[in-house]
């Protein structure tokens, strides 16, 4: 038990750092009762953060005539699943922002959005994830 008692000594844990060069402390938001909520997926079009997904739960709220307005952040590639060109046609009245932001923009859309969604397989270090929460989002 030594050793492991004098690494633990000796460690730290360093939380992962992301700008909010908004906010200095988190802002916490409540479900808004009066609009449509806005709800964001900001993560890399690729088939490992399973967009489809997120276009089938978002396909269910449509569907049960649900209030919301999406926001699909993120960055592109050449090669992108399917779902995304099926989405944008689908869900046009719905989307306010599509695609890659400046980061002003991004930390605008994430600063007056509710709720974030993460429906990837895995994330490593979530950055996202922690951006959208530092800003406020559920």
């Amino acid at each position: 038990m030594f050793l492991i008692d004098n690494i633990e000594s000796k460690a730290i844990v360093l939380a992962v750092p992301i700008e909010n060069p908004q906010q200095s402390q988190i802002q916490k938001k409540s479900i808004p009762t009066n609009r449509p909520i806005e709800i964001v997926w900001n993560h890399r079009w690729e088939y490992d953060k399973q967009p489809q997904v997120f276009f089938d739960a978002m396909r269910l709220l449509k569907n049960a005539e649900f209030d919301f307005r999406l926001h699909i952040l993120g960055q592109s590639f050449r090669s992108q699943p399917k779902c995304f060109a099926v989405a944008k046609l689908e869900f046009n009245d719905e989307i306010v922002s599509w695609g890659y932001q400046d980061r002003k923009d991004y930390d605008r859309i994430l600063a007056t959005s509710d709720i974030v969604i993460s429906s990837a397989l895995h994330d490593f270090q979530g950055l996202s994830m922690l951006e959208a929460v530092a800003a406020g989002c559920i």
